[in-house]
């Protein structure tokens, strides 16, 4: 049986403060009967948010990052 997923879209601007925070209060919403997807898009951060992200889709298999080269 397939399961139900739901992608949610985390757009990011010099938020690495608070990407780790918001991220993390997105993954428990998870559950067995749900699939999970977060795609992180960080819009030329100036800060460390590109880094934060690459960290959280390394721990997180579900979590993937694009980024746009110019905001």
């Amino acid at each position: 049986m397939n399961k139900p997923k739901l992608t949610v879209v985390i757009p990011c601007y010099n938020e690495a403060r608070t990407l780790k925070m918001c991220v993390e209060r997105v993954l428990r919403i998870a559950e067995e009967s749900l699939s999970l997807e977060i795609i992180i898009v960080d819009d030329c951060s100036k800060d460390r948010t590109l880094s934060v992200a690459r960290t959280l889709e390394e721990t997180y298999p579900e979590i993937k990052v694009v980024i746009h080269e110019v905001n």
